[in-house]
């Protein structure tokens, strides 16, 4: 878990508000499950965790890769359509809407460049981004036999 974000959820004044993450995450880190992380990480071959901070002081996405192709899961990098069209929206939950913004535009344009394939928690499926003008679009990739919805 990236260490911005355990300090930020597992303060004390966190824990009031949410007091589930200390039921449910407390006994990880006490059985020594939890390991924190600064930074970039690759947690097993091909599997990185890459820091797209914004969302929360401590956001992270995965990026797998395997025979030539990659996957970004990109969790609250982006959580609603409308924030393609235009990249400067902002959410109400992000903790640092400046550096939410920037993250996003960074990502996305990275991601459109490449052609990587996304999944997006907040989306239907995988699909990708492309550019377009300042902002970008979005495409689902349909799985073998099924139609594509643009």
């Amino acid at each position: 878990m990236p260490t911005d974000d355990w300090s930020y959820f597992m303060s004390e004044e966190s824990l009031q508000r949410r007091p589930h993450l200390g039921d449910r995450v407390e006994p990880l880190d006490d059985a020594g499950l939890v390991v924190l992380v600064d930074g970039e990480l690759e947690v097993a071959s091909g599997v990185r965790l890459v820091p797209t901070p914004g969302h929360t002081p401590g956001h992270a996405s995965v990026f797998v890769e395997s025979q030539g192709s990659e996957l970004a899961v990109l969790g609250d990098v982006v959580v609603h359509e409308l924030q393609l069209a235009d990249p400067d929206l902002v959410y109400v939950s992000d903790h640092d809407p400046v550096l939410s913004t920037s993250t996003r535009k960074r990502v996305l344009g990275e991601l459109a460049d490449r052609g990587t394939a996304v999944i997006v928690s907040h989306f239907h499926g995988p699909g990708g981004f492309s550019r377009n003008g300042a902002g970008f679009d979005w495409s689902s990739r349909a799985k073998d036999g099924e139609a594509a919805v643009e």
